[in-house]
């Protein structure tokens, strides 16, 4: 490999349910401005914090332009000479309190933290990326609209997921978004199957998108309709008609199945 061009993998968060393997050239005299950045925090982040990151780069269309370190590059003048995000925090307001996310975070059990609970609906939301270029440093502050304020909890419903007013997200990508940032296997679900798993956790952040962006009635509907096409649409033979009913104080569900 050359000095005038250098191949690169992109860099997103790790997902479950994605693998990205995309590399690409770049010729090392092309312009200034689609110079590659890469991501080399020494003490990396959270998969959730790594999450808010890329979301804000992708945002203020800059994802492209973030990528894997290369250790074989190490020593040449043009990779030497890349800036890298050494760094990041979070903070979002909402109403009069602002809160600070270190990235990771210094007080696992700060005020921020828990007063976050499922907070819906930010006023703003700020990622800080800290970025060296040899020895200097500079800080990138970018406007966005995807944070995560409880650092450990695995549940979509209780993560604290925040969003802002103006979210562009709508409720597929806002679902992938949270699946990837909180979902981890193991845990309780140990005794399930990685694929079992999954599906209940992509169940979970959809209904969590839901209660995010629409109002509550609508988000208890998607969710049964969620469930119905992910978990049992393949048992309704063609042309018949179903309809579940529940009745109140009753635990069992009534299921009519009539051919049209």
């Amino acid at each position: 490999m050359t000095t005038d061009a250098a191949t690169l993998r992109r860099w997103r968060p790790h997902s479950w349910t994605r693998q990205d393997k995309t590399a690409e050239a770049f010729d090392t005299t092309g312009k200034a401005d689609d110079e590659p950045v890469l991501v080399a925090m020494d003490d990396m982040m959270e998969k959730r914090d790594l999450a808010a990151l890329y979301r804000a780069f992708e945002r203020n269309r800059l994802a492209r332009r973030l990528f894997h370190p290369e250790p074989a590059l190490e020593g040449t003048p043009w990779y030497d000479g890349l800036e890298r995000i050494v760094g990041m925090s979070i903070e979002y307001r909402t109403g009069d309190q602002t809160f600070t996310l270190e990235c990771p975070r210094a007080d696992p059990d700060s005020d921020a933290v828990r007063t976050a609970g499922n907070q819906a609906c930010a006023d703003a939301i700020k990622v800080r990326a800290v970025l060296r270029r040899k020895e200097a440093t500079r800080t990138l502050e970018l406007e966005t609209d995807f944070a995560v304020a409880d650092e450990y909890e695995p549940s979509p419903t209780a993560a604290g997921i925040v969003v802002t007013g103006d979210t562009t997200l709508g409720i597929e990508e806002l679902t992938e978004l949270i699946h990837d940032a909180v979902f981890e296997p193991g845990g309780e679900h140990d005794d399930d199957a990685i694929e079992t798993q999954l599906e209940d956790a992509r169940e979970d952040a959809h209904y969590a998108a839901c209660r995010l962006l629409v109002d509550h009635a609508t988000a208890e509907a998607e969710r049964i309709g969620y469930a119905v096409q992910h978990r049992i649409a393949h048992l309704i033979p063609d042309g018949h008609t179903v309809q579940i009913i529940k009745h109140p104080g009753q635990d069992s569900v009534q299921v009519d199945v009539w051919e049209k």
